[in-house]
């Protein structure tokens, strides 16, 4: 079974907002947050700020092009050559007669008449 990997990234409309979003977020920080002599508030607040400011830049950078991300991007975890070389019919139904043989859910004889008739069919 082909397995593959899909990773969302934002679209440029959904970056832009999300700048916006920090930005406001900072915005907040810097200005509703109070600032006191408690130096682990102070700290705090600092690191809100820079976060939220950074991801707003980060966003802005992405939406404008200077960092590429947009879409969907689909990888396969398969290797090439396995790609490259579909599967005929006749070997899909051989791999799944062996599976049930080596499960045991058919006898020897049955597999062995059904091998024929699949090979016959070639």
């Amino acid at each position: 079974m082909r397995r593959r990997r899909i990773t969302r990234k934002p679209t440029k409309g959904e970056s832009i907002f999300g700048g916006i979003v920090c930005f406001a977020m900072g915005c907040f920080g810097l200005f509703a947050l109070p600032s006191g002599f408690d130096p682990v508030f102070t700290g705090f607040k600092a690191l809100w700020c820079l976060l939220t400011f950074g991801m707003g830049v980060y966003n802005f950078l992405i939406a404008a092009g200077k960092v590429r991300m947009g879409g969907y991007e689909i990888t396969d975890d398969e290797p090439d050559d396995r790609r490259a070389a579909p599967r005929s019919d006749a070997e899909a139904r051989l791999t799944e007669l062996r599976s049930l043989y080596d499960r045991g859910l058919i006898t020897e004889e049955e597999y062995e008449a059904k091998r024929r008739d699949i090979l016959s069919d070639l």
